[in-house]
């Protein structure tokens, strides 16, 4: 599920080739910010503490969230189907139309 470093750097170049402007983002996990949203919605809406750990790509996606301009981020590591805000859909089973 690790893209290697070669790829990150295939990404981040391309992101800047484009001025880091994308209509929409579509990954399978989410940045590191965004997990910590997921944990506090989790726990806010089920009482349920559930640590989702950062790691070498949510890191990335959390570089990448600072600098990207986009509508939309999906993703759909967490087996659920939430949208945590207005740019954050989590998707397991349902489907968007963009």
């Amino acid at each position: 599920e690790l893209p290697t470093k070669k790829e990150m750097d295939t990404g981040l170049k391309n992101l800047k080739e484009n001025d880091f402007k994308v209509d929409y983002v579509i990954t399978h996990c989410a940045s590191s910010s965004i997990q910590k949203k997921l944990e506090e919605y989790y726990y806010k809406n089920f009482y349920q503490i559930r640590r989702m750990e950062k790691d070498i790509l949510t890191d990335y996606f959390e570089e990448l969230e600072g600098k990207m301009q986009y509508k939309m981020w999906f993703c759909g590591h967490y087996h659920e189907n939430i949208q945590l805000d207005e740019k954050h859909y989590i998707l397991y089973e349902k489907i968007v139309k963009l």
